[in-house]
């Protein structure tokens, strides 16, 4: 540019492809630094920047996994953090903590469900959820699919790498208000997990999800055992079937009332020194 006084001149072979024969090292230097370091453009934003996404992969990958700075839920979470393209020339220093940042819940959102978010009877529920990992849930009456909708808002997976399996219990379209069989095998679906429907009465269905689908690591079990009566249940006969040792389970007397919070093996030792 004459009127700065000064010029800039751009070398057209610095900007193509490394060639296998080439033997000029610092050709090779300077092609490697361009396409180690990410370049801001107006019509890119820092997923692609960072990531390797195009500007319309961007917003579909903000659109649909992307809300306010959160995740919508465990499927979509997983997903964005296995989409980070492994090529080196990807790896930059935000790249790591970015995708981190993206996977986890802000600040805000984890004071919303702990004191904000409603019903208050499942205040605990969302506070276990956001403090432990779950790989395998069990709900014993899947009702509208409200409660269901806000666990996969908050659940983790304990291990990335294996599949996230949900377990329903339900009288289904037997119950008015329920979700019918379809509805909430379409529901599960979407959520990009390993889903189990059992309908029918509670007895024959937990002897059928006791000998073929086995133990969880989470039971959500509200109205269907008192925590200050655990013997009088249904469901205690099951526990070593249907629960894992180490697991939790959320439970109330009846419907409406406050979840409690139990580790199962807590749960096994009072029922021990209740029978003893």
């Amino acid at each position: 540019m004459d009127g700065l006084g000064w010029s800039c001149v751009i070398r057209p072979e610095l900007l193509s492809p490394i060639s296998q024969h080439d033997d000029n090292p610092h050709r090779s230097t300077a092609v490697e630094r361009l396409h180690s370091t990410p370049t801001v453009r107006r019509n890119q934003s820092p997923l692609h920047n960072h990531f390797g996404y195009t500007p319309v992969e961007s917003k579909i990958v903000r659109k649909t996994c992307c809300s306010k700075g959160t995740l919508r839920n465990v499927a979509s979470r997983e997903a964005l953090l296995q989409a980070a393209p492994q090529d080196d020339k990807y790896r930059h220093p935000l790249h790591s903590r970015l995708w981190r940042k993206m996977a986890k819940l802000s600040w805000f959102s984890k004071f919303y469900w702990k004191h904000l978010a409603g019903p208050k009877t499942d205040k605990n529920l969302h506070r276990l959820l956001l403090e432990q990992s779950f790989n395998s849930v069990l709900e014993i009456g899947i009702g509208n699919g409200s409660r269901t909708q806000r666990v996969f808002k908050l659940l983790t997976p304990r291990n990335s790498d294996a599949v996230t399996r949900y377990t329903v219990i339900d009288a289904f379209e037997s119950e008015a208000g329920h979700l019918t069989l379809k509805q909430a095998h379409k529901m599960l679906a979407e959520k990009g997990v390993k889903s189990t429907l059992v309908p029918g009465d509670l007895t024959a269905a937990l002897v059928r999800v006791g000998n073929t689908v086995g133990q969880h690591e989470l039971i959500i079990a509200a109205g269907i055992l008192d925590p200050a009566a655990p013997s009088a249940s249904l469901l205690t006969p099951w526990l070593k079937k249907v629960a894992q040792a180490e697991g939790w389970i959320l439970c109330s007397g009846r419907e409406g009332e406050n979840l409690s919070a139990l580790k199962i093996s807590d749960l096994q030792i009072g029922l021990a020194k209740q029978a003893a």
